[in-house]
């Protein structure tokens, strides 16, 4: 039994209110495949292991910063500067793919991964001040609407956040097997 990788690249042009979570996304998959294929079919599917998975949504070139047991940078820092940089760090979200793939093939061993992991990272921070390319919350006016007539009401208005993000991807594992036989 096989897996096959999804990489959806997408773009996005408004604002949305529901974070696009893994959780979400799978209902969302679910509800689709059971108005294509059926109630039967669906049931069918989730009867099996692991037919499906998603990430939750990434900036584009983002993965999400690994989440430890233990503190990740339990290195001591060189300098106070370092110790206000590692702070920083411990609030980061998302992690560039490049200095992943990178910390990956140069570590032989986990504390060597995260090790490069934080040089890479005080390197960055010390470099660039600039704003990582991630999530905005953005609060838009919308007005209230009686549900009785169906009408807006005079000068009820509400605040509502909303998440943006202009490019974003979200990674999918599928079993082969399962989903690309025809039925």
């Amino acid at each position: 039994m096989g897996y096959g990788k999804l990489r959806l690249l997408l773009e996005f042009e408004t604002p949305y209110v529901t974070p696009l979570l893994a959780d979400t996304l799978f209902g969302e998959f679910c509800w689709v495949y059971h108005w294509l294929k059926g109630e039967g079919k669906l049931r069918e599917l989730l009867s099996e292991e692991k037919p499906v998975g998603f990430s939750d949504l990434l900036p584009k070139g983002k993965l999400p910063f690994p989440k430890f047991p233990h503190e990740p940078f339990y290195f001591s820092p060189q300098s106070s500067k370092d110790y206000e940089i590692l702070k920083k760090l411990k609030k980061k979200r998302f992690l560039k793919k490049e200095v992943v793939v990178e910390c990956m093939k140069e570590a032989s061993s986990f504390k060597e991964f995260l090790s490069c992991i934080k040089e890479r990272l005080l390197k960055e921070e010390k470099e660039e001040k600039k704003k990582e390319d991630e999530f905005e919350v953005l609060t838009s006016i919308h007005v209230a609407i009686s549900r009785i007539t169906g009408t807006a009401y005079e000068g009820k208005l509400y605040h509502l956040k909303e998440n943006f993000l202009r490019e974003g991807e979200i990674y999918v594992v599928y079993n082969r097997e399962l989903l690309t036989r025809e039925d």
